[in-house]
């Protein structure tokens, strides 16, 4: 494949380089520490799809993205060298949608008050930080491969949303993101075939992955007119069926974890189709 094609800038290589980083920071027993490797892929598919590290402050509002990736990886290791009580996560998960938020629609407001909005910047925050809770708890339920499996469900639909509302760029992005998700759950299912240990994706990846997707379905939902929210809204409950439906858990064997796994992909498939199927009759 040509390495100056965009879809090898922004999944190919990131998806090559986090799983690498991934079973390096396994091999020094950095545990928990694995969401450094997605955000490493997100950063470098960031930079080679869009041929530079955005300025700071950046201009863009998907420039925003790479920054708020870095901060919600920063906040998660602080959070985990904290022990990670549950207050601090809890207050993470709420922090780091509203910081998205925020920083994203803050000149908008100055600039005047606008009631429409204003309610699509708060539903944006309520249903990213809903994003991230049920991020967390699949992957507490179900560890990393459950995780990047909701990641991956959610970012491909957003992709494909995306597209649908005529914003190629961010659809792009949202492969990075899969990419970069996907190389730590692929890492977790290896070890769980191989090891029989079940790793989980830890609140760094969480909060990186987690504040990756709700960035760009921020920016979709309200800077781009021509994609359809309602669609962007069945996004949200993709990490959320996990935790909801609560399928049966399998041996933990070979057939078990393959079972786990095709287990989690349909219940994650299920409300990111929908917000397909919605997306495509919106955009006729």
């Amino acid at each position: 494949m040509d390495a100056a094609n965009p879809l090898f800038q922004a999944i190919i290589v990131p998806l090559v380089l986090g799983l690498a980083l991934a079973i390096m920071l396994q091999v020094v027993g950095r545990k928990g520490w694995g969401g450094l490797a997605v955000l490493a892929g997100i950063l470098v598919g960031y930079v080679l799809f869009k041929h530079g590290v955005p300025s700071f402050p950046p201009p863009q509002a998907i420039e925003k993205l790479f920054y708020l990736a870095i901060g919600a990886a920063l906040l998660g290791l602080i959070v985990e060298l904290a022990g990670a009580p549950p207050a601090l996560e809890r207050a993470a998960l709420v922090l780091a949608p509203a910081a998205v938020v925020l920083w994203l629609v803050w000149r908008r407001l100055i600039g005047g008050p606008d009631l429409e909005f204003i309610v699509i910047a708060a539903v944006v925050w309520l249903g990213g930080t809903a994003f991230l809770f049920g991020l967390r708890e699949t992957d507490k339920a179900g560890g990393a491969v459950s995780a990047a499996i909701a990641v991956v469900a959610a970012a491909i639909g957003f992709a494909i949303v995306a597209h649908l509302g005529r914003s190629d760029t961010l659809a792009l992005h949202a492969g990075t993101v899969a990419a970069a998700a996907g190389a730590l759950g692929l890492l977790g299912l290896a070890t769980q075939l191989f090891a029989g240990r079940r790793d989980g994706f830890g609140l760094i990846g969480v909060l990186t992955a987690g504040t990756a997707f709700v960035t760009l379905a921020a920016v979709l939902a309200l800077y781009t007119p021509t994609a359809s929210r309602w669609a962007l809204l069945l996004l949200i409950l993709v990490p959320l069926a996990g935790t909801a439906v609560r399928p049966p858990r399998f041996q933990k064997n070979i057939p078990g974890t393959a079972a786990n796994a095709a287990v989690a992909a349909l219940v994650a498939a299920i409300p990111a189709l929908a917000a397909v199927g919605l997306a495509y009759l919106a955009a006729d």
